[in-house]
């Protein structure tokens, strides 16, 4: 069986659209294994970590490697071992297909099972791939997902069962960066009714967490960015107050801009919550949201970063002494199995917004031109359609 795929060749490459680094080419599909899940993909997201690959801030296993990880679709075909879906099922797709034995499994906190520290290995957790070029050469599975293209093949803890009625497209945005924002908001910064709240970054994870914050009853939710697109648009999802990163900033030379614009106006308190969700987590960055926090506030690292930082800039007597709180948090900290079909039915009641959030649509041909509005500030939420 045969598929079209948008594939990376090369990492640790400045981004520019005239590289055209994401390569599109028709790919051999091997035969199911006995764990395996075969899925047609209406529609992908795109997110800022398939970049990360192409730019090496997050280094590839093998190369060349399928991009996408956010999926939803219908099962096409099933391995032998597989009785939990059947062909027809809809069914949207985990970045962790957590194997619900592992110590954290069984402790509850799947979002971070054994399994998720393999998702850019590119190979099954049977050490496999599923996929070769026309060359004959092995693609990875980017997130052992790879959901830029038509038909993916999944572990059978990556799909998980959904409710038909669910649009794809909505669907695929829960399958990574509503998940990871909105339990971010409600899991790991355990936002309260009438907390002040922080969201710096505001793409599909940093909108996610400002509806997740919302959602959980924050008094006021303080959105930061650099772009206006962005800051508008979480407005629009539950934003009481906006801060241009590059604009809005009050000069302090023993603080962080950004922070001392957060501190005066919170009255010099500070935000009970702040939820780092740049694309792209440096030291300062996380210094700079340390010093926004209250006295026994919580940091929630969500953002991706480069293996090579091997410290942060935070105050350790504040750390001891104001007895702050600095955490960090995969795929929303929760539970996959659990939490994607919970996002999906407040989807359904319309307490969660997805439809907003998606402000461009491509095909597959224009994949490096999707990434380029991304890196451009003029894309918050785009989805591949095939």
């Amino acid at each position: 069986m045969k598929t079209r795929a948008a594939l990376a060749y090369r990492t640790g490459e400045e981004w520019s659209l005239d590289k055209q680094l994401w390569t599109i080419e028709e790919l051999e599909i091997s035969k199911l294994e006995p764990d395996d899940v075969l899925v047609r993909i209406p529609f992908s997201g795109i997110c800022h970590t398939d970049l990360h690959m192409i730019t090496g801030h997050l280094t590839p296993a093998m190369l060349p490697m399928i991009g996408g990880h956010e999926g939803a679709g219908i099962v096409e075909d099933v391995g032998s071992d597989v009785t939990h879906v059947r062909p027809g099922d809809h069914v949207v797709l985990s970045i962790v297909p957590a194997c619900g034995v592992c110590r954290y499994c069984l402790m509850g906190r799947s979002s971070i099972c054994d399994y998720s520290t393999k998702v850019l290995h590119g190979r099954h957790p049977d050490g496999g791939t599923r996929y070769r070029t026309s060359t004959g050469a092995e693609a990875g599975q980017w997130a052992l997902l790879g959901t830029f293209t038509e038909y993916v093949v999944v572990n059978r803890n990556a799909a998980i069962k959904m409710h038909p009625e669910i649009p794809f497209d909505r669907a695929a945005l829960v399958g990574c960066a509503v998940t990871t924002g909105f339990g971010a908001a409600v899991e790991k910064a355990q936002v309260h009714a009438g907390d002040v709240v922080v969201v710096w970054g505001c793409g599909g994870v940093g909108l996610s967490a400002v509806q997740g914050a919302a959602v959980a009853g924050a008094a006021q939710v303080i959105a930061i960015d650099r772009f206006d697109l962005k800051l508008d648009k979480a407005r629009e999802l539950g934003a009481t107050m906006l801060i241009h990163a590059d604009r809005d900033r009050s000069p302090n030379p023993n603080r962080d801009e950004v922070a001392e614009r957060v501190m005066e106006h919170t009255s010099w308190v500070g935000a009970d919550s702040v939820i780092l969700c740049v694309d792209y987590v440096t030291p300062e960055l996380v210094g700079a949201a340390f010093a926004a926090v209250r006295k026994g506030g919580r940091v929630v690292v969500v953002g991706s970063s480069h293996e090579s930082f091997r410290s942060i800039d935070v105050s350790p007597l504040e750390l001891a002494m104001y007895e702050k709180e600095l955490v960090g948090c995969v795929y929303g900290g929760g539970r996959p199995g659990l939490d994607l079909p919970r996002n999906l039915d407040l989807y359904r009641r319309g307490r969660l917004k997805l439809d907003e959030m998606i402000t461009g649509r491509y095909s597959l041909e224009q994949i490096n031109e999707a990434f380029d509005d991304l890196v451009g500030g003029r894309l918050v939420k785009g989805i591949i359609e095939f």
